[in-house]
């Protein structure tokens, strides 16, 4: 039988309602749970930017645009060190990211749990100041980048890292 755990963050509320609906769909059971928070770099509250599409948006103070984003929420805010460390959680063995620049946040929240479990990262860099946060966030955690593309080739430097990629974070083993 299958096993492992996914959980899923969601801030706003017309996309997790969305999410019930696939999840009972899929009848994927226990294995799949969602959180309705948006992942940042504190716990609480947090004012969220929800998009001109209606399902994507942001936390206020992520990286990138705020032109396109109107009508700010009042959302569910966690770091995943508090969901880890303070809430009891077991530490994922891989975080998939595409936050829209909320990224930064994101890893600015997570350090703790990139230096004690170094889980795989899969991202999506959107904007210079989020690929900085990343290459600076993950190389200080000891994390080597690599583009998503064939053979997955290592990422050598801040100025090597294009602002709109996706980019696998692996931890270096010794």
């Amino acid at each position: 039988s299958a096993q492992g755990q996914v959980t899923a963050f969601e801030a706003l509320p017309a996309n997790q309602e969305r999410w019930r609906r696939n999840m009972a769909l899929n009848d994927l059971g226990e294995r799949v749970r969602l959180v309705p928070a948006a992942v940042t770099d504190t716990s609480g509250t947090a004012r969220f930017l929800p998009g001109p599409s209606d399902d994507t948006g942001k936390a206020v103070g992520s990286a990138g645009r705020q032109l396109d984003y109107e009508n700010a929420l009042e959302v569910p805010a966690i770091s995943l060190d508090d969901f880890v460390y303070t809430q009891g959680n077991p530490p994922p063995q891989a975080v998939k990211m595409d936050i829209e620049g909320g990224e930064v946040l994101a890893l600015q929240g997570m350090t703790r749990l990139l230096a004690g479990h170094s889980p795989l990262i899969l991202l999506e860099l959107h904007g210079p100041e989020a690929a900085r946060a990343a290459w600076e966030t993950l190389t200080a955690a000891g994390y080597t980048l690599h583009r998503m593309a064939a053979g997955y080739p290592q990422v050598a430097s801040l100025d090597a890292l294009d602002w709109k990629a996706y980019v696998i974070g692996r931890f270096n083993y010794g």
